[in-house]
């Protein structure tokens, strides 16, 4: 997702006109409608709702509007930083699941990106498969993943297991219940995350051998709509706790028990081509990563896996 992308996306935003933006942005409108285009196919969401002649912003553009200015920001002083430190710069490569890349990296890159300003940085939100793809091509140097076989030829560290939970929202029915029992999933619609993953599948594979089969509401990819979703009292949903962490210190959103439930651990790994020398500077990220990070999650320390 480039910068170019982002401003466009924050432009015809601000104008609710394809017309208006692809002007303000010196582009025809075709070209102005691809980028945006290539957006919500990264996110996997509409980001725009065509209104009579108008365009409005989807529930998913309103929360991704509000990152997008950060990353846009973010960019431009990035760039302005590397300008001034030019013949000093140093590339930094790397690909993120969209997870990692919308709740915990931005606050790690900018942070990092203080301490070595002659960072030239190139970010790169894709799933884990393409990951791999970029780190096997030569195109990233470090990729950050959740849950993954091993694969020859890629080194990985642990760097966090963190776990998905049962969350509704705090004027839900469930929501002052100490726990659910299996049966009670039919009454309630399940609002699914990512039901191409494995963590999915190993979550419903459970619970359909308990005898239950839940009542699949929507299927979404993109879990800031989800908290929309349930945050106007529909449905209940699993999902990472460090991407609810907010919404359940403020006490929006209530996780549940369900009875007899596993926990659903998600692992996060950082992944190199063992066939090529990893630099300092991703070692010291790795640290970096792991240190400011040690504490907040299920389990905050690092081990080497392979």
């Amino acid at each position: 997702m480039d910068l170019d992308s982002i401003q466009s996306f924050i432009v015809m935003a601000e104008s609710e006109s394809l017309t208006e933006a692809a002007n303000q942005l010196y582009l025809n409108p075709s070209s102005l409608t691809g980028r945006i285009k290539k957006i919500e196919k990264e996110l996997g969401e509409p980001l725009f709702i065509l209104k009579g002649r108008t365009l409005q912003l989807s529930p998913a553009g309103k929360v991704f509007l509000t990152y997008a200015k950060q990353f846009y920001t973010m960019g431009l002083e990035c760039n302005k930083e590397l300008l001034r430190n030019e013949d000093k710069s140093v590339r930094f490569r790397l690909a993120a699941t969209p997870l990692i890349s919308t709740y915990i990296l931005p606050r790690l890159i900018r942070e990092f990106q203080h301490i070595h300003p002659e960072l030239e940085m190139e970010i790169y939100s894709c799933k884990s498969y393409e990951i791999r793809k970029y780190i096997f091509n030569d195109e990233v140097d470090l990729g950050i993943i959740q849950r993954s076989d091993i694969y020859e030829s890629i080194d990985y560290k642990h760097w966090f297991t963190d776990m998905d939970v049962m969350v509704v929202s705090s004027e839900h029915p469930w929501a002052k219940r100490d726990e659910i029992r299996l049966g009670e999933l039919y009454l309630q619609p399940l609002l699914a995350f990512q039901r191409h993953t494995f963590m999915w599948k190993k979550r419903i594979e459970w619970i359909r051998n308990q005898g239950v089969n839940p009542w699949i509401g929507m299927e979404l990819n993109h879990i800031e709509t989800i908290k929309e979703i349930l945050l106007n009292h529909y449905g209940y949903s699993f999902l990472p706790r460090y991407s609810i962490k907010n919404e359940l210190a403020e006490g929006s959103l209530v996780e549940i028990k369900m009875e007899r439930s596993p926990i659903w651990e998600r692992n996060t790994f950082f992944i190199a081509n063992e066939k090529e020398h990893l630099s300092s500077i991703y070692i010291e990220f790795i640290d970096f990563a792991i240190e400011r990070t040690e504490g907040e999650f299920l389990n905050g320390r690092s081990r080497l896996i392979s």
